[in-house]
């Protein structure tokens, strides 16, 4: 039986950058695993399943001095995690 809230109990996260003169690339993936939220003491009994996901990010970025940089997403994903 989970607690109160919807805390999971695992978590990865990985980022991949290039770099080329002033242009960035960049990918970034985070998984968050499955959890049991529960409604405690408020409605006893009440559970929910929560099944994993995986989210997955494509950025593009140009620095123009060392101090402004701009970065922007390309792509987003989300993925059911199994």
């Amino acid at each position: 039986m989970g607690s109160f809230g919807a805390i999971p109990c695992w978590r990865g996260q990985y980022s991949l950058n290039w770099n080329r003169g002033p242009w960035q690339l960049g990918y970034q993936v985070q998984w968050i695993g499955s959890l049991e939220e529960s409604a405690g003491e408020l409605y006893p009994g009440t559970v929910h399943n929560i099944s994993g996901q995986i989210y997955q990010d494509l950025l593009a970025g140009y620095s123009f001095s060392e101090t402004l940089q701009v970065t922007a997403p390309l792509a987003g994903k989300e993925l059911p995690s199994t």
